[in-house]
């Protein structure tokens, strides 16, 4: 069942329509030699990831074993390159972090064939095909929704906005491609807030560009144009949240959000993570399900309660310089546990062989029970401990 699932999620999401090769702007590549080399790499990471070895891997050994080689790259165009990339494993961790753009740069950087596409002049074309053409088929299948459909490309399409918001892959966005890309995520975010499905975050991550971004103007036009669309976009935090304080156990305040009226995801999504995190990290459990509602930092130094509606951002300090927390020196079950360089924590659950078990929000995704040394999460860790 599981292998049918990802068949689903790898071949059927992005299934292989030949046409898309009558748009290409590289004509160099021969298109029968294209498929191919696709569906090969296809073929080999599902095998991989159906092997007995694949669960007794490491995090570093099942990105290595997955990823393009550098000679299945050369003999892709830029059509097939983007779907292969996009089939690659471990692509939700853009979702799995606080901010966006560190979720990039851990999937750039385990990702060869994003880095190659940030290199090719035609991206843009081959983008905003597959872009199109996925939001088709989202929204048929979005239209004939039920329990037992299989998962649709829902989120796709947020990954997509994501990588193409971000300056290395921008280098050859002319000014009048970035319209036209802008006002395709336009229409599918006004369709998203009519629907009430999970929303586009590329608006979210312009507006943090300070301005350094090909896609700026663009996007500034056309909110003068509609005061409808200038509603949608809320600075970066999800919409429908608003920004105020909450407390530390001793009564200092902490900026935060409030995500009471954030629309979360929808249950085709929810599904769609359970069943890629399953396949993708076999050792992990998933506490609760995907959501907006709140992140790690709120999760670990605020409230575990399943009603909690807040997200924290990056300055938690007042939770230490307040003493509310403190360094206990040895970690204990309860403690906090904080990547700082990853700007995630989570609280310690128990201690095993293979390390220290930890219950954590993963970024925009599930809650989830794994051990420290299996998660996305790298850099300097230190404990805290609640007094």
């Amino acid at each position: 069942m599981l292998k049918k699932v990802t068949l689903a999620l790898i071949i059927a999401i992005l299934a292989f329509n030949t046409l898309a090769f009558a748009s290409s702007h590289d004509r160099s590549m021969d298109i029968f030699s294209d498929i191919h080399t696709y569906n090969e790499y296809v073929s080999r990471i599902n095998n991989i990831m159906e092997s007995c070895e694949w669960r007794e891997m490491s995090r570093e050994e099942r990105i290595a074993a997955t990823q393009l080689t550098q000679d299945e790259i050369s003999r892709m165009s830029t059509e097939t390159l983007l779907r292969a990339s996009l089939s690659a494993p471990f692509l939700l961790d853009i979702f799995h972090f606080n901010c966006f753009r560190r979720g990039f740069e851990v999937v750039l950087s385990q990702n060869p064939g994003l880095q190659e596409l940030s290199l090719r002049s035609d991206l843009v074309y081959a983008f905003a095909y597959l872009y199109e053409d996925t939001a088709n088929e989202t929204q048929r299948r979005f239209s004939q929704y039920t329990a037992h459909t299989k998962p649709g490309s829902v989120l796709l399409l947020p990954i997509m906005e994501m990588i193409i918001a971000q300056p290395e892959m921008q280098h050859f966005v002319t000014a009048d491609q970035a319209t036209n890309l802008v006002e395709l995520f336009v229409e599918r975010r006004i369709q998203d807030v009519e629907e009430s499905v999970s929303s586009s975050f590329f608006f979210d991550i312009v507006e943090q560009s300070d301005g350094d971004s090909v896609f700026c103007d663009a996007v500034t036009n056309i909110q003068s144009r509609s005061s409808h669309v200038a509603t949608m976009f809320d600075n970066g935090a999800p919409p429908g949240s608003f920004s105020t304080t909450i407390q530390t156990p001793r009564r200092s305040a902490v900026i935060a959000w409030n995500t009471s009226n954030v629309v979360d995801w929808s249950p085709e999504d929810r599904r769609m993570w359970r069943e890629i995190l399953a396949w993708e990290h076999p050792r992990v459990t998933i506490v609760r399900d995907a959501s907006l509602r709140f992140n790690c930092h709120s999760y670990a130094f605020h409230s575990t309660a399943g009603a909690n509606i807040w997200l924290l951002g990056r300055d938690i300090r007042p939770f230490f310089t307040d003493g509310s927390f403190v360094n206990p020196g040895v970690a204990l079950n309860g403690d906090v546990m904080e990547w700082v360089q990853s700007d995630h924590s989570g609280i310690i659950a128990s201690f095993s062989s293979q390390g220290i078990m930890v219950v954590s929000k993963w970024g925009m995704g599930p809650l989830i029970r794994s051990c420290c040394h299996d998660t996305p999460y790298f850099g300097t860790t230190r404990f805290w401990r609640r007094q």
